[in-house]
């Protein structure tokens, strides 16, 4: 016969739900994918004078975009599967897809000012 599994840690009384944690998060990330939509809009707006480069700027935007989206579904639903389990909630995959989507808008906004 196998032995039970521990319990999961009791929580000192007052202290806020994991759920709560796990809703902060997905507030934070949706925050997260609007500003990188924004930052996209205007940098599309910056270089309007050139189509293709807009085309480009925008198709490169959209699938940032939607990158950080797709990372801020996957944390949500994870973080909520993990502090209902009573595990630790981290997302360094999450952390790091976001942390690169955000470096390369950073350098194309570079590239922009110096090409504008």
């Amino acid at each position: 016969m196998s032995a039970p599994a521990d319990p999961p840690p009791s929580r000192p009384p007052g202290d806020p739900s994991p759920g709560l944690a796990a809703e902060r998060t997905a507030l934070a990330w949706t925050r997260t994918a609007l500003a990188y939509a924004v930052c996209v809009l205007l940098s599309v707006r910056l270089v309007a004078g050139s189509v293709p480069l807009a085309l480009a700027v925008l198709a490169a935007g959209v699938a940032g975009t939607a990158g950080v989206s797709a990372a801020a579904t996957s944390r949500h639903r994870n973080a909520r599967a993990d502090a209902a389990a009573g595990r630790p909630v981290a997302a360094p995959a999450a952390v790091a897809v976001a942390a690169a989507l955000t470096a390369l808008l950073g350098l194309a906004a570079a590239v922009l000012v110096v090409y504008r």
